[in-house]
């Protein structure tokens, strides 16, 4: 298991994670709650910043970028991009898939995640997923949340993990 966990995506492991970890109170019945899949603005500030210095990963390097891949750049100065981005690039991929275009790709998570689970990991399983072309359009929709995001974090539209109008 630990081998196959070192050749899994990064960004599906620990976005994930960020994913169900970045929750936010609510109560149901008078009942707390946890609601996971908010977003987190500090990943949103990150990925805003790791785009004004053009230093976002694109999405076709960061499906294949496994988690092997990290341990070893992990203490390599020129890496530090790719191995700080991975988090909240891992972050955003998963909020665009199942929050930001839900309609569009959130029915297909659960057969992406199952094939990660299966050790079916990297570009090749995320196109046989969400399709042929999927990563080019993702790119597009990636650079047009991070951009959409960081005007509502910006303008402290981000409440509570939800951006308010």
């Amino acid at each position: 298991y630990v081998a196959a966990l070192g050749n899994q995506s990064f960004w599906f492991s620990e976005g994930i994670g960020d994913y169900y970890g970045g929750n936010c109170e609510a109560y149901e019945g008078g009942t707390r709650v946890f609601v996971p899949g908010k977003i987190h603005v500090h990943h949103v500030n990150a990925l805003v910043a790791a785009k004004a210095r053009d230093a976002l990963t694109p999405i076709a390097t960061l499906l294949d970028y496994k988690r092997n891949d990290f341990q070893r750049d992990n203490g390599i100065p020129a890496r530090r991009n790719t191995v700080a981005n991975g988090y909240s690039h891992g972050w955003a991929l998963c909020y665009l898939i199942q929050n930001w275009k839900q309609d569009k790709y959130g029915a297909k998570w659960n057969d992406y995640a199952a094939e990660e689970l299966r050790g079916r990991s990297g570009k090749s399983a995320f196109v046989r997923v969400f399709g042929a072309g999927s990563v080019t359009t993702m790119q597009q929709e990636f650079n047009d949340m991070v951009d959409a995001l960081g005007r509502a974090s910006k303008e402290g539209k981000i409440v509570n993990g939800e951006v308010v109008k």
